[in-house]
């Protein structure tokens, strides 16, 4: 059982343009990079839990709520709200706002504490420019100060309330929640971030993102990393400054230095920020693939909601083509591993065999591997963290299957 390519599982190397994976059968090292492209900075939270912006071209480890750090991939993704950190910039009624010596989640003493100072109507906010009958999610990271209570909301002059939340920054209970869904994630240092996806309605007047300190006259708390995005969950901060900032999709792939067997067994454990419901109906949120033309490629991923579909094509004739329903329901890790080989392929999820196919033919030419795209190198459409990644040079038995993948 020869495990011929290796990447991630705790060993991460970074470059410009490259993450490397690797073969150490027998003790001989042999680097196999992967070609990497993002054509923008992007944010990432490092291993001391802190959020730190990557250049151009350098793949993200993200290392937030697991030890070992994953592939970070996202699809493009614009922060819409102009001045995401610098509160000095928001407007204010009854409230201020200084800059305090808190660390902030980039680890600078920048953050800001919100005071309120009346008990009449007390906020601060910026405008935003929404789309008609569109997904958005607003998330912002808080912390809680003499006040323990935050609330948000997106407001307009004539429907009201597009969607809002209060949390307690103590017990994380929820009140004023208006929306789809909510999430609330624990940082470092007592930060955590709180996010909210609505859908804007149909027409609507001049319109605020506000945030109010929902405790007594004189009670302060921490904000820092506003955003307003358009999609149905939130990714990783985007800092602006004075306009919108765009941070653009990502790929991984590479050109094996040999084909692959026609037999063998690909296996990848990732991580999903959201139910699969969430995503687009009719689109690929994930795949890997191993491929030389489109004529000839193997497939697994994630497609059309929560299914399964694995797929393997010879010389333009689909000898595997199989759609699963209901298998990625919720946000979580997934093992998945493929077994393909003539006449004999399987893949199995979280330890449970999912499909099976006696009529499979093998290409014998594949050698392009591409981790986040679709069976056609299509870019990812939805957030994925890669664990792990292992590419066998044989057909791994059921028994192993099972072992690898629970």
């Amino acid at each position: 059982m020869a495990n011929t390519l290796k990447f991630g599982n705790g060993q991460w190397a970074t470059g410009n343009g490259t993450a490397l994976a690797y073969n150490d059968e027998n003790a001989n090292f042999k680097p196999l990079p992967f070609d990497f492209t993002r054509a923008s900075s992007g944010t990432v939270v490092n291993q001391s839990g802190l959020i730190e912006t990557v250049d151009s071209g350098i793949p993200r480890i993200d290392f937030q709520g697991n030890t070992k750090g994953a592939l970070l991939l996202e699809p493009s993704r614009s922060n819409i709200f102009d001045y995401s950190s610098n509160l000095s910039a928001w407007n204010k009624l009854n409230s201020t706002v200084t800059e305090s010596s808190v660390l902030s989640l980039d680890g600078v003493n920048n953050s800001y504490v919100y005071e309120r100072t009346s008990s009449s109507s007390s906020y601060i906010y910026r405008t935003v420019s929404l789309s008609n009958t569109t997904v958005y999610t607003l998330s912002f990271f808080a912390k809680s100060g003499t006040s323990t209570n935050v609330r948000t909301d997106i407001w307009d002059t004539v429907q009201s309330t597009q969607c809002s939340i209060q949390v307690d920054l103590k017990t994380k209970a929820i009140s004023n929640f208006n929306g789809t869904s909510y999430k609330i994630e624990d940082y470092t240092n007592g930060w955590m971030r709180i996010s909210v996806t609505f859908t804007s309605e149909s027409s609507f007047g001049a319109t605020f993102n506000r945030y109010f300190n929902a405790d007594s006259v004189g009670s302060q708390l921490y904000i820092w990393g506003a955003q307003v995005e358009e999609g149905s969950y939130p990714t990783s901060y985007i800092p602006t400054s004075g306009s919108a900032v765009t941070r653009v999709a990502e790929s991984c792939s590479q050109i094996l230095p040999n084909a692959v067997p026609t037999s063998g067994t690909i296996y990848a454990e990732i991580e999903l920020f959201d139910s699969v419901l969430n995503s687009l109906s009719s689109n690929i949120r994930f795949g890997l693939n191993l491929q030389s033309s489109t004529s000839n490629w193997l497939f697994f991923g994630i497609e059309s909601g929560d299914n399964l579909r694995t797929y393997i094509r010879a010389n333009s004739s689909n000898s595997f083509d199989n759609t699963l329903n209901g298998v990625f329901t919720t946000a979580g890790v997934y093992k998945i591993a493929m077994r393909f080989a003539t006449n004999d392929s399987k893949v199995f999820v979280n330890g449970i065999q999912k499909s099976s196919s006696t009529g499979s033919v093998i290409a014998s030419n594949l050698n392009n591997l591409n981790i986040g795209g679709g069976n056609n190198n299509n870019p990812i459409l939805n957030s994925i963290k890669t664990k792990d990644f292992k590419l066998y040079n044989t057909a791994l038995t059921d028994a192993e299957l099972i072992a690898l993948t629970s």
